[in-house]
């Protein structure tokens, strides 16, 4: 299949200014209440299906309100 390569695939290849532009990108949607609520909606499913994806599932448990100390 012909096309762009996904460079999230590639992110090992990519030259450093690419590489910290994707950064700054996933950075800026990280931020961004849709996609907030997107990722919370995924890691709560995950959460209650007892499954552990990634690291995010951790970053995202450790965040969660609920854990605050304040």
């Amino acid at each position: 299949m012909g096309g762009a390569s996904d460079p999230f695939r590639i992110t090992d290849e990519l030259e450093d200014v690419l590489l910290d532009t994707v950064v700054s990108r996933l950075e800026v949607r990280g931020r961004h209440s849709f996609f907030q609520k997107v990722l919370r909606e995924y890691l709560d499913a995950m959460v209650s299906t007892r499954r552990k994806p990634c690291s995010n599932y951790y970053t995202y448990i450790a965040r969660r309100p609920e854990r605050s100390s304040t």
